[in-house]
């Protein structure tokens, strides 16, 4: 619920084959699609990606997807390292050879694109994370505090 919370783009079932995908952002219909009855583990790393790549893709009407991946994926990483969930799906295995030629700016710049698709995405999920965690800590204490205020009325 937090992952998805105000997503920049509509989240559907997939009503069509991913292949190997568990999710996947559409760049052209602006859409992130995933397959229906995944594990956990399985799909927050795969919706964290796609949603990587919708953040990315805010306002660039020619986005393409292969060209962006690693940094997507990249983004999903931290995300799904931040809250401990399995990495296997979004894990680097490799730098593309791409950056491997960039000038020092333009790596910085790269960098920034996935910081600045980590901070958008899980400042989202700390908005519902501090309100769930809120709600939690006040029912405890209301039933602790009514308790107390009957026993002392004698109630």
């Amino acid at each position: 619920e937090a992952l998805v919370h105000d997503s920049p783009v509509p989240i559907r079932k997939a009503e069509q084959n991913l292949g190997d995908e568990f999710a996947v952002y559409d760049a052209q219909n602006k859409v992130i699609y995933f397959k229906p009855g995944l594990e956990f583990a399985q799909v927050f790393p795969a919706i964290a990606k796609a949603l990587a790549h919708a953040e990315m893709a805010k306002g660039d009407v020619s986005y393409r997807v292969n060209d962006n991946e690693f940094k997507a994926r990249c983004s999903a990483n931290i995300i799904a390292q931040k809250y401990g969930v399995d990495l296997h799906t979004v894990s680097i295995h490799a730098i593309p050879p791409k950056y491997v030629s960039l000038e020092a700016e333009d790596v910085k710049k790269e960098l920034g694109a996935i910081h600045d698709n980590v901070k958008a995405i899980t400042a989202r999920m700390a908005e519902v994370l501090e309100n769930t965690r809120d709600k939690e800590q006040a029912k405890p204490q209301t039933q602790t505090q009514n308790r107390g205020y009957r026993n002392r009325e004698g109630r």
